[in-house]
């Protein structure tokens, strides 16, 4: 279960902010910076998984069916907050640029474990 409280915290962070009211939020003031705040926690967010499920098993490589399965449930989490977003009264909005932000980091954690995988091999 340790392995798993540093993800399970990352989303329960990423649930918290998503849902924040705008005013409460801190503002950046550069074109598509909400994009890439999106891809890195959803980077953080698969990585953090691969580590949890490396040191959970114990094994040196994740199969590429795990680390599917693991880019798929962060993205479709990503999707579902987004939902939450759209049918919540916070003032955030449903934004497909924003899904695909969030998978665009999930996919970048993963590629990052694949190059570290194959440079350790």
């Amino acid at each position: 279960m340790k392995y798993y409280l540093f993800p399970i915290l990352w989303a329960l962070f990423i649930l918290v902010l998503s849902l924040m009211s705008p005013p409460q939020l801190p503002t950046v003031k550069f074109d598509y910076a909400d994009k890439l705040a999106h891809a890195f926690v959803y980077f953080v967010l698969t990585l953090s998984w691969v580590w949890a499920f490396l040191k959970k098993i114990g094994i040196k490589h994740i199969p590429n069916t795990t680390l599917f399965k693991i880019v798929a449930s962060c993205s479709l989490y990503g999707g579902c907050i987004e939902i939450l977003q759209y049918t919540s009264n916070t003032g955030r909005n449903f934004e497909i640029p924003d899904i695909i932000a969030n998978i665009v980091g999930c996919l970048f954690g993963v590629f990052l474990y694949q190059i570290i995988k194959n440079l350790s091999t």
